[in-house]
């Protein structure tokens, strides 16, 4: 007996009736006891499977572990070494402590991989992050100069950043896709380059970027204009006001400033931006011309009134 035991010999109950007959007094623990191999619930819906009391009252924790096929085993003790496991975790919290999955999460941001990651049209260079702790969350969160980032939560990376003008959180692996925010109003935003001339659906839509002290009831636009200052396409978000300010003072008309309302929507050929320009340059190089040759015209008319003078008083004279 321990001798920290013999004081309160008269008051302990003692039995030789088998290994592990003193179990009566400690609470098992129960577990989620299931293999995905003959029980797809054990990976995909594990809320289906009800806790199993373990067997064992040494078995005071539970495990979870992944194989190199992708199956899920859960069950009451230490995890087991078998080959072909990919990682475990042990926890010895009650009620099914070992429920949590190993979470993997698309990674990405708009500064790397382009408006994808924001709109989820076009998703290109999405990578897979695998989280460090089980039952992580995925997040998804969009700043206030208009970037996007996805991944897993991390202390650097969550829902909490003073940056943060939109972010969601979701359970389980993967949940982080879809456009977001799927509130705000997203628009190509481009100027000058070969992409912003000639440009298809989501290839450089972005969140609009939260303007300071912007009203809450704005109602959001994005727009397009051929800027004849610089002679290039330009597409943007109406929020901007320095933006919106040169759509109307460089498009040659106040209408060539182009509103619409609804995501990625200042999608128009570049060609058909600067018609109305180049219809004026063209109509207004056709007016110089006449009027050069009729000036021309005046001047020979001029010389043959002269002539006609001086011929006159030669003369008469």
């Amino acid at each position: 007996m321990p001798a920290d035991l013999v004081p309160y010999g008269e008051e302990l109950e003692k039995c030789r009736t088998g290994d592990n007959c003193n179990a009566g007094c400690i609470t098992r623990q129960k577990c989620l006891t299931c293999n995905s191999v003959d029980q797809e619930l054990c990976r995909t819906n594990v809320t289906a499977i009800s806790n199993s009391t373990c067997g064992s009252a040494e078995a005071s924790s539970c495990f979870t572990c992944e194989y190199s096929n992708w199956s899920i085993q859960r069950g009451c003790g230490a995890a087991p070494t078998n080959p072909g496991i990919l990682k475990c975790y042990e926890c010895d919290e009650e009620d099914g402590c070992n429920r949590k999955d190993f979470t993997r999460c698309y990674q990405c941001s708009t500064g790397q991989a382009g408006a994808g990651c924001a709109n989820w049209e076009r998703p290109g260079e999405i990578y897979i992050e695998e989280c460090v702790e089980p039952g992580t969350s995925c997040l998804v969160v969009s700043y206030r100069n208009g970037t996007t980032s996805r991944g897993c939560e991390k202390a650097n990376f969550n829902c909490n950043s003073e940056n943060a003008a939109n972010c969601r959180s979701c359970q389980g692996s993967f949940c982080n896709k879809g456009a977001f925010p799927e509130e705000r109003l997203w628009c190509h935003q481009c100027a000058g380059v070969q992409d912003c001339e000639e440009i298809s659906r989501g290839q450089t839509a972005l969140p609009c970027p939260v303007q300071a002290n912007e009203p809450s009831n704005q109602k959001l636009a994005c727009l397009e204009y051929f800027d004849t200052h610089s002679q290039q396409i330009v597409r943007g978000c109406r929020s901007n006001p320095e933006l919106y300010y040169e759509c109307l003072l460089r498009s040659n008309h106040h209408d060539s400033c182009r509103i619409c309302h609804s995501h990625a929507c200042n999608n128009s050929p570049g060609k058909e931006l600067r018609a109305g320009y180049e219809l004026e340059a063209k109509a207004m190089a056709l007016l110089q011309v006449r009027s050069s040759g009729n000036s021309f015209k005046d001047s020979k008319v001029g010389c043959g009134f002269w002539l006609i003078l001086s011929v006159i008083y030669m003369l008469t004279f």
